[in-house]
């Protein structure tokens, strides 16, 4: 039994080195069970964004030339960082652990969830949380669904209540809503233990999914005083949240559009997002201060990576998207360019796209194998 728990711990972090090329196709797939494509508005303008003010979430990484920060797990977990205009690479650490890793967005903690050997003699999914800048390390526990804050500064995940109703890297048993604070390592619960799975942030809420056996599932938000509120929205409809909490993308079947949010709940319908009927917007991100949204989307020429938002929910095209890709994008901290990787055919690329010049994006980091892009700073 020893050696199948070690077997299959050593399968779960190669696949963790693995899960980039694995990744590839899930854009191509989300948007081919729709039935339909994007249809994108090609614009070689600057790509306009809706600058309400709104707090600036990566301000702690404001100033100097973007850096982007990735790990390398084919070379034995090395943390590296690349300063963007000059393509400057160098190694500035290591993690501790190969895993699935989820850099905060506003601060230098990251998560990494493992399998581990757990008491009861089956392998388990445990999540640790790390600060590469001091390297301290903390066990958060057993448990899926890690999920910074939009200021990085807590991180919200599914903890098991029983950890032996956990397997590899699934939990089969009821999981408790915890947030925990890496600083002071203390966690709080909401709620009673139950069938959650955590989704995102809306500001200071919590979007939780609720999936009872036999019912339809339904999507919450969770107040931080630990209110429940049902949201008109098919968990398959949410594609995220802005960091200051105002608004929700809705993206269904019949097409996307922002919903305003406010107190936990929708507000009102908001501008519709100017895709096609019956199609599905691709993963994405919002910007740091919540003024655009960078994407994936299938167009008439194929992949490709826009911008929209609120005041301008009309995608304009950045790039070209390649051939597939996994969705990740990283904004820089001062919401004024994009990395986001894509596969051209052969290997992945890390792409790099400064707004003022949205015809000028270069290739700034390609690999096959065992790199995972974490933040921009």
């Amino acid at each position: 039994m020893g050696n199948q728990r070690r077997k299959a711990e050593l399968e779960r972090q190669r696949a963790a080195r693995r899960r980039t090329i694995a990744g590839i196709v899930v854009v191509v797939i989300l948007v081919g069970v729709t039935g339909g494509y994007l249809l994108l508005t090609r614009d070689d303008a600057v790509p306009s964004v809706n600058d309400h003010g709104g707090p600036n979430f990566a301000a702690e990484f404001e100033g100097g030339p973007p850096t982007l920060v990735y790990a390398d797990f084919d070379a034995g977990r090395d943390l590296h960082t690349m300063d963007l205009p000059s393509e400057t690479d160098e190694v500035v650490g290591q993690l501790p652990r190969a895993g699935n890793t989820i850099a905060a967005p506003g601060s230098t903690w990251m998560t990494i969830d493992v399998a581990e050997d757990g008491d009861d003699g089956t392998v388990q999914p445990v999540i640790y949380a790390f600060d590469s800048a001091s390297e301290e390390e903390i066990q958060l526990g057993v448990g899926l669904d890690p999920v910074w804050s939009p200021d990085g500064s807590k991180v919200a995940w599914a903890r098991a209540e029983d950890p032996a109703d956990c397997g590899g890297s699934r939990c089969s048993g009821d999981m408790i809503i915890t947030v925990t604070d890496p600083e002071t390592e203390e966690p709080t619960e909401f709620g009673d233990p139950g069938p959650y799975s955590i989704t995102g942030w809306a500001g200071d809420y919590l979007i939780v999914q609720k999936d009872v056996p036999g019912e339809t599932p339904v999507v919450e938000s969770v107040s931080p005083d630990g209110d429940f509120i049902d949201l008109p929205l098919r968990p398959i409809e949410f594609w995220g949240a802005s960091p200051d909490g105002r608004y929700i993308v809705q993206n269904g079947e019949t097409g996307a559009r922002f919903l305003e949010f406010e107190d936990g709940d929708i507000a009102g319908p908001g501008p519709e997002i100017g895709i096609a009927s019956g199609t599905k917007l691709g993963a994405g991100q919002w910007a740091n201060d919540s003024s655009a949204i960078a994407a994936f989307a299938l167009g008439d020429d194929g992949l490709e990576f826009v911008t929209l938002s609120p005041g301008s929910p009309e995608p304009v095209t950045l790039a070209d998207g390649g051939e597939a890709s996994t969705g990740k994008s990283l904004w820089t901290p001062d919401n004024d360019g994009v990395v986001f990787q894509r596969f051209n055919g052969t290997e992945l690329e890390a792409v790099y796209c400064p707004l003022e010049s949205p015809g000028e994006c270069s290739t700034v980091l390609t690999w096959t194998k065992g790199l995972e892009l974490l933040r921009v700073e």
